[in-house]
């Protein structure tokens, strides 16, 4: 089952010496139409998952399939042409 985690990119801090950005969990939803819907800001992005999986650790630098939906409106319909 495909789902679609919603996020805000937060504050940038340090971390041993390293600039790093924190993100705050919003929701997660069950189609992408209601995850771009509650994005509210340009720094809200989605990002999909797959019930019960969980990422390659060799992606975690980016989310395969995130996006921000104030950028990338195309985005949805590539999406949905894939289903």
């Amino acid at each position: 089952m495909e789902l679609w985690v919603v996020g805000r990119v937060g504050r940038v801090g340090r971390v041993n010496d390293l600039e790093s950005l924190s993100w705050e969990f919003c929701g997660v939803f069950d189609t992408i139409d209601a995850a771009i819907s509650a994005c509210v800001t340009e720094c809200h992005f989605v990002g999909p998952a797959i019930l019960n999986e969980c990422i390659p650790e060799e992606s975690t630098e980016t989310w395969p399939g995130g996006f921000y939906p104030s950028e990338i409106e195309e985005t949805k319909e590539m999406h949905n042409e894939d289903s």
